[in-house]
C-alpha cells in the first residue's frame, strides 16, 4: 500500500528549499534545488508518490 506524501516549497529566484513528509508528519526528505527548469524536472523524478 502506497502511503500520501506531502511537499512544502519555499520558491526563491535562484533556489528552492522542499520538505516532503508522510501524513503522519514523518519528514521523508528536505533539501534545496535549483531554480531552473531542468533541476526541477530532475528533481520531481526523484521524489516518492504518489504527492499532493
Amino acid at each position: 500500500m502506497e502511503s500520501i506524501h506531502y511537499i512544502g516549497l519555499d520558491v526563491h529566484k535562484k533556489t528552492i528549499a522542499y520538505c516532503i513528509k508522510t501524513v503522519a508528519g514523518k519528514t521523508v526528505k528536505h533539501g534545496t534545488v535549483r531554480s531552473e527548469r531542468q533541476a526541477l524536472r530532475e528533481w520531481q523524478s526523484e521524489i516518492p508518490g504518489p504527492y499532493s
